[in-house]
Order: C-alpha cells, then sequence, then structure tokens
C-alpha cells in the first residue's frame, strides 16, 4: 500500500481552510529557502575547496558538506503531512507541493501571487 492512490469514485474531499493552506504554503517557502541555502553552501564549499589548493583536509570537508546537504535534503521534505489524512508530503523536484494529497485526494491550491504596482 505504498503508492495506494485515492478511488476516482469517491466524493470530493472539502478544500483547506484558509490556515490549513497558510501552513502547508509557509512548508513551501521554507523548503524553497532550503534548496537556495543549499546550493550557496556547495558554492561556498567548492570555492572555499579551491581557495584553499585542495589538500586532503579540504576535500575531506567538502565530501562532507555534500553527504549532509545531501541528507538534510531527503529528510526535510518528510516533515510536513496532510492537514486532512496525516500523511507525509512530498515534493516535487522543484521543492514544490504536489497539486493533490497521495492519501485523501485534497486539492492543495496555489499560493496567491502578489501584485504591485508602481
Amino acid at each position: 500500500m505504498l503508492f495506494r492512490r485515492p478511488n476516482p469514485l469517491a466524493p470530493k474531499p472539502a478544500p483547506l481552510t484558509e490556515a490549513e493552506c497558510e501552513r502547508i504554503w509557509r512548508w513551501e517557502r521554507w523548503m524553497i529557502g532550503l534548496c537556495l541555502l543549499g546550493v550557496l553552501l556547495i558554492a561556498a564549499a567548492l570555492g572555499l575547496g579551491h581557495a584553499l589548493g585542495g589538500g586532503m583536509v579540504v576535500q575531506r570537508f567538502v565530501v562532507g558538506a555534500f553527504v549532509v546537504l545531501a541528507l538534510a535534503g531527503l529528510v526535510a521534505p518528510l516533515r510536513e503531512k496532510c492537514p486532512r489524512c496525516r500523511k507525509r508530503l512530498t515534493v516535487a523536484w522543484r521543492f514544490t507541493l504536489p497539486e493533490n494529497c497521495r492519501g485523501c485526494g485534497v486539492a492543495f491550491p496555489r499560493r496567491p501571487r502578489r501584485v504591485t504596482l508602481r
């Protein structure tokens, strides 16, 4: 039952409340920020390794940084659960919310875009 899909003939679940949407949108922003931080840390580790000449200690530091960031990238998306069925959410490759929950099928609405007029 690892990849159980919602029954298409079942009644549609009620939409998420504003508070439930805010929580998952906050989690999505956090995931995107974590991804950007990881890219910056990888670039800094590689730049530091290049600047220090690439000795054995520096190479181990860079490899250690890659391992820590890879583990954080694997574990962090599993922190949030669906507000309705409490099944763990998974993220797409862009660290964004899926369209629907894999457990109950509730739709995750997109965050409204803020338009600024000048």
